[in-house]
């Protein structure tokens, strides 16, 4: 998918039919299947594995206190699974231009830049902790409390300063608000199935409210 409009709908509104519906989830898996690179797509796969390992342990709460621990982790399952191409499939800037196409050169700015310095962070973050877990394995560092809690510290210390950083730089420069941008967006012809299928996603989800 080259349209970043589209990308942007597909990655907001897919997870939501995923995560209400059963049928939803089934639906929104197959599109994930038919239209990403699917594992291939996948830019941190540890990370992935990281989260659907929580789901696993959530799950077996949930079915454990509540039931309905596996639907509940089939559906996160596949929210994981979109939110994990679209930060693969994302490029650098189309998220400040379609902020800037649907909200103008004042709030559509401030939004879309806020979400590209928000994505940069989360980039910078997974580089530094897969950084830090190749410290570990060369050093032989096992993973225990002792050893985890320093090293989240540090990531959120770093967090915060790099925020800091990029607050003073914006400051030096000048930025007040808004800013001029005129965004052109391409819409492939292969883009046109995934988008209606999305469209057939929501669809399935409202019809089959399981």
């Amino acid at each position: 998918m080259q349209d970043g409009r589209l990308k942007i709908l597909s990655a907001t509104v897919l997870p939501v039919v995923a995560f209400l519906t059963l049928a939803g989830a089934v639906a929104a898996l197959a599109w994930w299947l038919l239209f990403t690179p699917r594992h291939r797509g996948i830019r941190n796969p540890r990370a992935v594995l990281f989260f659907l390992a929580i789901l696993c342990a959530t799950a077996v709460v949930v079915e454990i206190t509540a039931g309905g621990g596996l639907p509940y982790l089939f559906r996160m399952t596949v929210v994981v699974l979109l939110a994990a191409w679209y930060h693969g499939a994302r490029r650098s800037g189309e998220l400040l231009e379609v902020a800037v196409a649907l909200f103008g050169t004042r709030a559509g700015f401030d939004l879309g830049l806020t979400a590209e310095m928000s994505a940069r962070s989360l980039d910078l973050l997974l580089r530094d902790l897969e950084m830090m877990q190749f410290a570990w394995r060369m050093k032989g560092t096992p993973r225990r409390l002792e050893t985890l809690s320093p090293a989240l510290a540090l990531l959120l210390h770093t967090q915060l300063q790099q925020s800091g950083e990029q607050a003073s730089l914006l400051a030096l420069r000048g930025y007040t608000g808004g800013g001029s941008l005129c965004p052109a967006f391409a819409f492939p012809r292969r883009d046109l199935p995934a988008a209606c299928s999305v469209v057939l996603a929501v669809a399935i989800a409202l019809a089959i409210p399981l």
